[in-house]
């Protein structure tokens, strides 16, 4: 089993793992955001230490992609 990643401050999370580029792939590239989350965690900086979001705003995340995902194909297959 893989350890949990621990980072120090907000600067040593990679940029694809930070909250604002999360919401940004939920508006224009819903997969890419499908699989970081399936891929690891997301994090923030909350009162001067790094946590990874909440369960349940993962978990709207995902389904905000799936259902961003759906929309997609029924208008290009329209």
């Amino acid at each position: 089993m893989q350890q949990p990643v621990v980072y120090v401050s907000y600067q040593d999370v990679p940029v694809f793992r930070k909250r604002w580029f999360a919401v940004l792939c939920c508006l224009f590239f819903s997969p890419a955001l499908l699989f970081i989350l399936y891929t690891g965690d997301i994090y923030l900086e909350k009162d001067g230490k790094v946590t990874s979001i909440p369960k349940y705003a993962k978990i709207i995340l995902i389904i905000v992609g799936l259902i961003s995902i759906v929309r997609i194909f029924g208008v290009l297959m329209s």
